[in-house]
């Protein structure tokens, strides 16, 4: 369905106001090295952080531990498919949310409040 990291993007912001109550969004945020693919402002002045890949669940679980640095919520977007427990397993320990993207957009797993957010202020400037 998706050929691209961007189809993705693109049908997640198609929907993303249902998914979330937001105030700001603001792309590819730059944090040290890298950039985070998306960081949303909620209604409660809350960072959320998402990471988008169409594949490669090693690398968006590792880009998603570093954001837990620096925002209040992470999730990963990814095209929905079934994910191997062990997989979903990471993500539902480190507190990640998961989000799968077809013809709508759903969260599968809730992220809970990262207690690791002391670099917050690093992102909140671009919001």
């Amino acid at each position: 369905m998706f050929r691209f990291e961007t189809d993705l993007i693109n049908k997640f912001k198609e929907n993303m106001n249902i998914t979330f109550q937001i105030k700001t969004v603001c792309e590819e945020v730059p944090f040290f090295s890298r950039s985070i693919d998306m960081v949303i402002r909620g209604k409660d002045d809350e960072i959320i952080s998402i990471e988008f890949k169409l594949d490669n669940i090693k690398i968006v679980y590792e880009q998603a531990q570093k954001c837990l640095l620096c925002s209040d919520f992470v999730y990963v977007c990814l095209p929905k498919k079934k994910l191997r427990d062990e997989s979903l397993d990471l993500f539902v320990k480190s507190g990640i949310g998961i989000i799968f993207v077809d013809n709508n957009v759903s969260i599968y797993y809730r992220a809970r409040r990262s207690p690791k957010n002391f670099l917050k202020s690093r992102i909140e400037e671009y919001l």
